[in-house]
């Protein structure tokens, strides 16, 4: 066999920690995630995310949605199972987990912005620190994912002169200036006034249209039903239900589902 031709099943047998050919962007394999007290985050989770795929996180508090998040992105290392992203997997060990992190951008409840740092600084820094890109190449950018999310004209202003909407606007321009081969976002909303939902939803529904592969955490069930392709419902660390998310809304499978609708719509 000519050099280049293996198959899909001879490259599947790369050593481990080596990045293999995958049709799922992300995929989890019985994911066991344990805190102390014997406390099981997840309980033998499995998923197979695809690319373009949108998949929305739905369940009550504390089921394990951000663990899930977590574990994906290498900020927890599981305890059981396997996580692979983009055909990498994540082991424990710093270059493991940078292999898999500079394919993942995430997003959190809180902006994490650096207060003495404008916006453009702030989406500026990881590009030159991680992707040690020029000033000038990370500064133009900077400025055209600032474009994207509508705070192009925002670009000099400090995080205090912000308001949420917009700090979590900047929070998501700084994940897509690293160019991420997945987006993970976990309840980008949970921190924002009513009125400012709306502006950062808008944001992440254009993301989707263009084709981005996104796990979504959230407890907008409406947004979860516009945007997402497939919705997992979770509880008690573990998957109850995994469905196309028209079907999930219109007619969910359980009757936990179910329950946890009739509640929240």
């Amino acid at each position: 066999m000519r050099r280049g031709a293996e198959t899909k099943e001879q490259m599947n047998f790369a050593p481990e920690g080596l990045c293999v050919e995958e049709p799922c962007v992300i995929r989890l394999e019985n994911v066991v995630k344990i805190f102390s007290g014997n406390l099981r985050a997840l309980d033998g989770v499995s998923l197979c995310v695809r690319p373009g795929e949108v998949l929305g996180v739905v369940g009550p508090s504390g089921s394990g949605k951000s663990t899930l998040l977590r574990c994906i992105n290498g900020l927890e290392i599981p305890d059981g199972g396997k996580v692979t992203v983009n055909g990498c997997e994540l082991l424990p060990g710093r270059k493991s987990i940078n292999r898999v992190r500079r394919q993942v951008g995430m997003v959190f409840q809180s902006f994490n912005l650096f207060p003495h740092m404008t916006a453009e600084q702030n989406v500026s820094l990881a590009q030159r620190m991680v992707q040690k890109k020029t000033a000038a190449e990370a500064d133009r950018v900077s400025r055209e994912v600032l474009r994207s999310v509508g705070m192009e004209e925002k670009a000099g202003s400090y995080p205090h002169e912000l308001s949420g909407g917009q700090q979590q606007r900047v929070a998501i321009a700084r994940a897509l200036a690293l160019e991420p081969r997945v987006m993970l976002l976990d309840e980008i909303t949970s921190a924002l006034d009513p009125e400012m939902i709306g502006e950062v939803l808008d944001v992440v529904k254009g993301i989707a249209r263009k084709g981005a592969t996104m796990v979504v955490v959230t407890h907008e069930m409406g947004f979860a039903r516009e945007v997402c392709r497939n919705v997992v419902f979770m509880e008690n660390g573990r998957v109850v239900e995994e469905s196309p998310a028209q079907r999930f809304f219109s007619a969910p499978a359980t009757e936990r589902a179910r329950d946890f609708l009739a509640k929240v719509l």
